[in-house]
């Protein structure tokens, strides 16, 4: 690394400051959004017997309509001098129920996207230096920005903490918190591990109180106390940390997964969330659900809102269960200082959000 000082200067030359930019807006109109269609491709009505469902998603290149019935191509150029927007149309192929009859149509507008000049669906795409000067653009104008109401517009990247990964760190209330922001094209969401009274709980938005992480452990099918010590370690420290949290159960009288579904069905937020697939679902109350049927409404549930970065089969809980137990073993040796807390300013946890990542963000 004696010449590192040729570096940056390299990457520039090779890459530019904007194909970062133009790379992730390609990705996201040509990857991302097919993705974000699949996972939520069904929309239905039970009451009503209708449905419908997107079977492709693509966005054309920047139009313009002038009042016609046909819209017209359009350059940046144009977009600057009459102040338009240069976007382009968002078309769907769907298939729905009408009349009791399957109906099938493509390329159906849905809306209308801003284009990132010098992208894959951009005019400017591939055009030689003459060819940009006959478009009336600068050939060294880079691109990698948006023109809205004719006015030039660039989406900034930002720093963000990583996804799907563990962190530790402290919480000014709550001590130290091992967390993880499970995230993709289906759902976001956050999983919280803290400590009160030597005791270890998950924190969760969808229950009104934090959970004993031993009662979710037996929700997950994890009943023995023997094989729940070993998904958090082997040491004689963990287990005797451990020790605390499994008393807990026998306060609460839960011995089973049934007992620990029980409870946790009692301490729901609210009976109605969206789940890992991009469906809205309700939880049938007390009344409503057979003793019988009460493991898999709450098993459901929890496949849909915690961990949910790690795939799993059916309801298959143990590469959840184990990761959940690494969280609690990771608290513990950070409380005992054998490892430190995440530096969060690092870039070693930290992830820089390009314009896909942005746009998924504040969808």
């Amino acid at each position: 690394m004696n010449q590192k000082h040729y570096l940056v200067p390299s990457f520039l030359a090779s890459k530019g400051l904007v194909k970062l930019h133009i790379d992730s807006f390609n990705h996201f109109i040509q990857t991302e959004i097919k993705n974000i269609v699949r996972a939520n491709s069904r929309v239905s009505v039970p009451e009503a017997n209708w449905w419908l469902e997107y079977n492709d998603i693509y966005i054309k290149p920047p139009t313009v309509n002038d009042g016609g019935v046909v819209a017209s191509r359009v350059t940046p150029h144009d977009c600057r001098l009459r102040d338009l927007t240069y976007a382009g149309e968002i078309l769907v192929d769907v298939t729905f129920v009408r009349q009791n009859e399957v109906v099938s149509k493509k390329g159906v507008l849905i809306g209308r996207m801003p284009i990132m000049l010098k992208s894959s669906i951009c005019v400017l795409n591939g055009k030689s230096p003459s060819e940009l000067m006959r478009l009336k653009e600068c050939p060294l104008d880079p691109g990698g920005y948006f023109i809205i109401g004719g006015t030039e517009k660039v989406v900034l990247m930002q720093e963000q903490t990583s996804k799907n990964r563990l962190i530790i760190e402290e919480d000014s209330k709550r001590g130290l918190v091992c967390s993880v922001t499970s995230s993709s094209a289906q759902t976001k969401s956050k999983t919280n591990i803290v400590t009160k009274d030597d005791k270890f709980y998950l924190s969760h938005n969808s229950f009104i109180v934090d959970v004993p992480i031993a009662i979710l452990f037996k929700a997950m099918n994890i009943t023995s106390d023997q094989e729940l010590l070993q998904l958090i370690g082997t040491e004689e420290s963990v287990w005797a940390n451990f020790v605390p949290s499994l008393k807990l159960c026998l306060e609460y009288n839960i011995h089973t997964c049934l007992d620990a579904c029980n409870w946790l069905h009692s301490r729901l937020r609210q009976p109605r969330y969206r789940t890992a697939f991009g469906t809205s679902r309700t939880l049938r109350t007390a009344a409503n659900i057979l003793e019988t049927d009460i493991i898999l409404e709450i098993q459901r549930f929890l496949r849909d809102i915690i961990i949910t970065h790690i795939e799993m089969e059916k309801l298959n809980f143990a590469p959840r269960a184990f990761f959940l137990g690494q969280m609690v073993r990771y608290l513990i040796l950070a409380n005992e200082k054998r490892i430190p807390v995440s530096p969060i300013s690092s870039y070693n946890l930290s992830y820089m959000q390009f314009i896909k990542s942005v746009t998924l963000s504040h969808e």
